[in-house]
């Protein structure tokens, strides 16, 4: 249970991340003494909420974007909102569970980091 929780939480801050800081810069806030949403708010806020177990992360520097992100390709293990949303984003025809998840490892974004097999 803990597994998954811990999980749930790292998948639903990548995507809340993903969504909200090209808008709200919320991290540059943080490190400025901004207080963060609470769990409730951030799902609000979020189109998609998920949990997911990571299957492999591309933190190679020669495959990282210009702003140094990295994708992770994950196995989505249950969709909390956003079932639609995520239907119309291209999946892996041999097998429709796992999707790439882009923008790990900028450090103007939270810090978000993901390893393999969590």
């Amino acid at each position: 249970m803990k597994r998954k929780r811990k999980l749930f939480y790292l998948v639903f801050m990548t995507i809340v991340f993903t969504h909200l800081i090209p808008f709200t810069f919320s991290c540059i806030l943080l490190l400025n003494g901004w207080t963060p949403l609470s769990v409730y708010e951030r799902t609000e806020l979020a189109d998609i909420v998920l949990s997911a177990h990571v299957k492999r992360a591309f933190k190679e520097w020669n495959q990282r974007t210009t702003a140094q992100t990295y994708y992770a390709e994950v196995e989505i293990l249950q969709v909390y909102k956003g079932v639609e949303l995520l239907q119309q984003i291209p999946i892996n025809a041999q097998n429709r569970r796992l999707s790439n998840v882009t923008n790990f490892g900028d450090k103007k974004m939270c810090y978000a980091d993901v390893m393999e097999g969590e």
